[in-house]
């Protein structure tokens, strides 16, 4: 008797890639950064604005003393966003260099 995996079986799979096709569309990641920013900017100005900045200005992390980690959620996000985003452009850099698009030496170059 051969054993079968039930997880792909239900069609687990196909789902998850149908909402990984839908997300990772321009025009739904470009929706979903439109909606968080009316959503942040609603909670900033409401009446909740007093927890929001509480929140923001919270300390997390840990103190090594010559490695200080201890920062507040808003530059945690900050800096995480500003490497992720690095990141992201130093990949698409290199898959522009592999593949060959930008073929003139020049064309990559800061203007």
């Amino acid at each position: 008797m051969e054993a079968t995996n039930k997880f792909i079986d239900r069609g687990t799979y196909r789902s998850l890639s149908t909402v990984e096709d839908k997300l990772t569309t321009t025009t739904m990641t470009g929706v979903l950064l439109i909606v968080a920013t009316i959503a942040a900017l609603i909670f900033a100005n409401s009446g909740l604005s007093d927890f929001y900045y509480a929140l923001r200005s919270t300390e997390v992390g840990r103190d090594f003393g010559f490695l200080n980690l201890r920062l507040s959620l808003g530059a945690w996000a900050a800096d995480g966003l500003l490497a992720v985003f690095f990141f992201l452009v130093g990949l698409e850099l290199k898959r522009q260099f592999v593949l060959a698009i930008c073929a003139p030496p020049a064309a990559p170059s800061c203007p």
